[in-house]
């Protein structure tokens, strides 16, 4: 039986064996894992970013010598060693693939949002939907509130947890039993693209959600191309993009701990795919 973190990879490998193939061999030209976030940079200028797993207590097993390495040496380092800090290395590394992609392709699944339009709302999210939403993203749990529907939130940190409940959600710790018995029953399930650094959880909370109507990856993490979170089991992608000219700036913000909210929303272009069925 193939590993979770198997599952993760194989999509990985599609993409940067195809679509991301002009990109897949790129070297990194910098790279750091920061306290709130992870960053690479590649050949050309084009950067990507990942949460960092802070919840996850294993380090890398063998030292990093990161400008020796690519988006695919990347992704087969985290086949190899299973590790979610090297899975956020490598995550961020095909997400810069993806933004060369983006800005050398026409992509007509992809479009991109105005600035403060709701992401749940051109997905169809009504009232009356039960949306479990793994990850709490204030924004996304507060719009399908406003939308009407019935929200559950649940994450592995205590103090988000504790963020989600002042907000006024039921929330559950991410480890909890009662998560993928809440994720079946839900008719929209909303993971926060850091989820996929964290594949033994996530593999489980994809299959229980495959009788949601709307199974959505969002987040700066998920930032990568459509086909990856296709074959994962999604039929919606949430992600950011970011002009080369900006990458300077995010690069400045993460290493200072102060996260992508520093930057000027006007810099970061938010995008959105949809598979043709949904």
């Amino acid at each position: 039986m193939e590993s979770p973190w198997g599952i993760i990879t194989r999509p990985l490998f599609e993409a940067l064996n195809s679509p991301l193939r002009a990109w897949a061999g790129q070297r990194v030209v910098d790279a750091f894992i920061g306290i709130k976030r992870t960053y690479v940079e590649l050949e050309g200028g084009w950067c990507g970013v990942s949460l960092t797993p802070l919840w996850r207590k294993e380090r890398p097993k063998y030292p990093l010598r990161l400008l020796e390495e690519t988006p695919r040496s990347l992704v087969r380092r985290v086949e190899r060693e299973e590790n979610s800090y090297v899975a956020s290395l490598a995550i961020s590394a095909v997400n810069a693939a993806t933004a060369a992609w983006l800005a050398s392709t026409e992509a007509p699944q992809v479009r991109v949002l105005r600035r403060g339009q709701s992401i749940l709302s051109v997905l169809g999210v009504k009232k009356g939907d039960y949306v479990v939403v793994l990850g709490y993203m204030r924004g996304i749990a507060l719009d399908a509130k406003k939308l009407g529907a019935r929200v559950l939130v649940s994450d592995f940190s205590r103090e988000l947890l504790r963020r989600a409940e002042l907000d006024g959600f039921p929330a559950i710790p991410g480890d909890s039993a009662k998560v993928l018995e809440e994720v079946e029953k839900a008719s929209v399930v909303v993971f926060s693209g850091s989820s996929l650094l964290d594949a033994e959880h996530t593999v489980e909370e994809i299959r229980a959600a495959r009788s949601a109507r709307l199974r959505l990856l969002v987040g700066a993490t998920s930032s990568f191309h459509p086909l990856i979170a296709e074959r994962l089991g999604f039929n919606a992608l949430a992600g950011v993009w970011f002009d080369p000219r900006v990458c300077l700036e995010v690069k400045s913000y993460i290493a200072s701990g102060l996260g992508l909210h520093s930057v000027k929303r006007s810099k970061i272009v938010s995008w959105l795919w949809l598979t043709e069925s949904k």
